[in-house]
């Protein structure tokens, strides 16, 4: 804020749900495959928009574009057409596939907040059905800065099972004496987190655990998204 106050008032818009926004997020609902909200011009027009995106964050962004847009004088019909078609990018609460009741998205998130944000965002668009997190942390040096928020945010969801850990290439895995099982460990798991050792355990936790009706995320920055060619023959 320091920064906007050197610049001219009349050359940026703010948004978001706060009161004070320039363009305002107002009455944000699940319909279907849509989440519907308002947005409210400071001016006193105000738009209805439906996207495919769920959640506070997702709507959040969806509204800094329009706001943009809306600068660049974008009609508010031309934008909501345009808003209404995304369907989101790759790896960010993709759907893999729907089948005997049970729905696989994939998603990037690899940090506390945004592990945070896509449980809200299923809870939101889901709120009757288990959320399931196949979670593989990147890299060794950031489990071990937040093992714990690991743990808290994964603990949002009905059940999170961590797998081992993606190392990067830029470290050296000797240097480091931490696994999965530290995240699942912590007090801050609430005893629905557990870890395990290898594809194979995976495969029986899931196999033993999956029922209709749930919903499971494979998650993280690695190569996580490569396990739903073993998960789908599971459903």
């Amino acid at each position: 804020m320091e920064v906007a106050k050197k610049i001219p008032r009349n050359s940026y818009t703010t948004f978001g749900f706060a009161k004070d926004s320039d363009v305002r997020i107002l009455n944000s609902s699940v319909s279907g495959k849509y989440s519907s909200f308002k947005v409210k011009w400071k001016q006193g027009s105000s738009f209805e928009f439906l996207t495919s995106l769920f959640g506070q964050k997702n709507i959040s962004n969806v509204a800094s574009v329009i706001a943009f847009l809306f600068r660049l004088g974008y009609s508010p019909d031309k934008i909501r057409a345009s808003i209404q078609e995304f369907r989101g990018g790759k790896r960010r609460f993709e759907p893999v596939v729907s089948k005997n009741g049970i729905d696989i998205f994939d998603d990037y998130a690899h940090h506390p907040t945004e592990i945070s944000s896509t449980i809200s965002a299923a809870r939101e668009r889901f709120p009757k059905r288990r959320i399931i997190l196949v979670f593989q942390p990147h890299t060794f040096s950031r489990t071990v800065s937040l093992k714990d928020d690991f743990a808290g945010s994964l603990s949002k969801a009905d059940l999170s099972i961590v797998i081992p850990i993606f190392s990067s290439a830029r470290e050296n895995v000797s240097d480091f004496h931490i696994g999965s099982s530290d995240i699942s460990s912590s007090p801050e798991s609430k005893g629905k987190v557990i870890a395990v050792a290898s594809k194979d355990e995976l495969m029986d936790k899931l196999g033993s655990f999956l029922k209709q009706g749930d919903v499971l995320f494979t998650m993280g920055a690695g190569d996580v998204y490569k396990l739903k060619n073993d998960i789908i023959p599971l459903l």
